[in-house]
């Protein structure tokens, strides 16, 4: 998709032009040689499968494959495959099942693309200029403005805000230590920690010299409910957390991985495994390998159940799950990858875990502390997940029922303070865009990635911090007046992706949504407009402080 010839002077033509000028799809100069190859057979031919990704950008590259086929031949019957993996199961099923093209879905795609690039253009276009026009040299090459990436960089710079506001404050409560006939225990104090030193202090004298009294023991069993199935959001967080691979890297991976036929569609929203999806036969497909072989027998000596049924789905592809037997380098991203995958689809399997727990409460003069204890009675699909500690048995109740008097070295007054909120790791960012709808399970990786690339943030070990670029930026934007505040803000983008689901599934018009949306930013540009000095200021302010 593509502005006319006359709008790509960037110093010649205003970019306001852009939110309303016609925009034209069109052949790309690497892409023609596959387009005179789709038309060359598709003149000879009677039938056009389609084979594309079964997503929205999917069914729009078949659209746009279908048009090409149909300008050669326009008596073509095209048909759609549907498939969720690259194997023979697959292939043969979708064969069996051709289906027709979504041509509602394919059009949320173009609205998409459109939406994006008129918005993106124009503020980009400006900001870069203006930009250059007060900043001089020191100006960034490119000050990008994209309607996802802007709200991600803005969940950043809130929680590095919360994270450098804040003021700590000193606490003070009690500690306990008692002897059980196991040893040393810590009790916890029940009213938790105060924050008057003067009311803790007297609340300490009436427990001095007091004896600690047991008065309750009790013990239950909990259930750890097994996790569902895996979403792409859910792959993402998982491999960000557990081994700090970035989202990105996670989805090409997990692409060539799926291309190679070992695992299903790695984009999906789904958590829930369908009723016909045969997971017998995946079991079987995957089980040729000795480590996944000992996995799936462990599996059936616990006692094989059903995924759970309380999870959510696109209605377009399964979750995440391995579709071919794997062996990948040790260590390698792609193996870390596969073995998750295949760990949670053992899990989501697997019986519920049982944990044992022990509660004492005792009393120290007028005051209560408690001491919990747990342990594992038994993993369950804690054993494929690695999670959950070894299976042990809890202190015996008995030793304890028949104490009154337990004893200690006394109650100690102590203190601390309270510690600012975490900044966002990669994990968090992705769960926090979900959670807010910006974005979706496909573009995520990418818009992350972006605020990167364009340094209005840094990916370090253990969070993603902004950059002075990035806070003079939002700063900026969100000087500007009510509407351009939207741009930063996720319910703007939450909105339009709403809108873009209803586009794909019928239920409003392409033409109107784009309308609407270029009006809503029309009316921030011309706050931006407004305040571009001022933007421009606050990002020298955050530069040369």
């Amino acid at each position: 998709m593509q502005f006319p010839q006359g709008t790509k002077d960037w110093n010649g033509v205003d970019p306001a032009v852009l939110f309303t000028c016609p925009v034209t799809k069109h052949i790309t100069k690497d892409a023609a040689k596959i387009a005179r190859q789709i038309e060359k057979e598709a003149r000879r031919a009677d039938h056009l499968v389609l084979w594309t990704d079964c997503d929205r950008e999917g069914e729009n590259i078949g659209a746009e494959i279908a048009d090409t086929a149909g300008r050669a031949n326009p008596r073509i019957d095209v048909h759609r495959a549907r498939f969720n993996a690259v194997t023979g199961y697959d292939v043969t099923r979708a064969l069996d099942n051709l289906d027709k093209l979504d041509t509602a879905l394919a059009a949320a795609a173009d609205v998409r693309s459109e939406l994006d690039l008129r918005i993106g253009a124009a503020f980009t276009r400006h900001l870069t200029l203006s930009a250059r026009r007060h900043m001089g040299m020191s100006a960034p090459k490119l000050l990008s403005y994209g309607p996802c990436q802007i709200p991600t960089l803005g969940l950043v710079i809130e929680a590095a805000d919360r994270h450098d506001t804040f003021i700590p404050q000193s606490f003070w409560y009690l500690k306990l230590f008692a002897t059980l006939p196991w040893g040393k225990v810590p009790f916890t104090w029940t009213r938790g920690r105060l924050f008057d030193q003067r009311a803790v202090e007297i609340l300490h004298a009436r427990t001095v010299d007091r004896p600690v009294l047991l008065e309750r023991v009790e013990e239950a069993e909990s259930k750890v409910v097994r996790p569902r199935p895996m979403d792409t959001i859910g792959l993402q967080t998982s491999m960000a957390r557990r081994y700090r691979v970035p989202a990105s890297t996670t989805m090409k991976v997990a692409e060539s991985l799926y291309q190679r036929g070992l695992l299903s569609y790695p984009r999906t929203e789904t958590t829930i495994f369908a009723q016909t999806i045969d997971l017998d036969r995946i079991l079987s497909d995957i089980s040729s390998t000795p480590e996944v072989a000992r996995m799936a027998a462990r599996l059936r000596e616990l006692g094989r159940v059903s995924p759970r049924n309380d999870g959510r789905s696109d209605g377009a592809h399964p979750p995440i799950h391995p579709t071919g037997p794997a062996t990948l380098p040790g260590g390698s991203v792609e193996q870390k990858l596969y073995d998750l995958v295949t760990r949670r689809f053992m899990a989501c399997q697997a019986p519920d875990g049982v944990d044992s727990t022990m509660r004492l409460s005792a009393t120290v003069g007028p005051e209560r502390f408690h001491a919990s204890f747990r342990s594992v009675k038994s993993k369950g699909w804690r054993e494929f997940e690695g999670s959950g500690g070894n299976e042990r048995g809890l202190p015996e109740a008995s030793q304890v029922r028949g104490l009154r008097e337990l004893p200690s070295t006394g109650v100690k007054l102590e203190s601390g303070q309270t510690e600012p909120p975490p900044l966002l790791d990669e994990a968090g960012l992705i769960r926090a865009m979900n959670d807010r709808g910006i974005g979706t399970d496909a573009t995520t990786a990418e818009h992350v990635n972006t605020i990167i690339s364009r340094n209005y943030a840094t990916r370090e070990t253990s969070a993603i911090k902004p950059t002075p670029l990035g806070r003079g930026l939002i700063s900026g934007l969100l000087g500007c007046g009510a509407s351009a505040q939207a741009l930063v803000k996720p319910t703007g983008r939450a909105l339009t992706e709403m809108r873009m689901r209803r586009v794909a599934g019928g239920l409003e018009r392409p033409g109107d949504v784009v309308r609407q949306t270029v009006d809503v930013h029309t009316a921030a540009w011309r706050e931006v407009l407004g305040g571009t000095r001022a933007i421009v200021a606050r990002m020298q302010e955050q530069m040369n402080a």
